[in-house]
């Protein structure tokens, strides 16, 4: 089911035109409740997937520097 989050995120942020970190973690959680899962089993997932570690400063701001092109790809 986590992929399946992520998945839904990336097509949501590809149609974003104003994209931010913030707006994009908060999208995360709600995309996690509505699939029945807590946040702390999807981000680190993400978290992985965009920066290689499991651990590491607020996703948010990682997802706000890395940026809409960095994050999607």
């Amino acid at each position: 089911q986590t992929e399946e989050v992520i998945k839904t995120l990336k097509e949501q942020f590809a149609n974003e035109t104003d994209f931010d970190g913030t707006k994009a973690k908060e999208a995360l959680h709600h995309e996690a409740e509505a699939k029945g899962l807590k946040l702390g089993q999807v981000m680190p997932v993400l978290r992985v997937a965009l920066t290689g570690v499991g651990a590491g400063p607020d996703l948010a701001a990682i997802m706000q520097i890395l940026g809409k092109t960095e994050v999607l790809t």
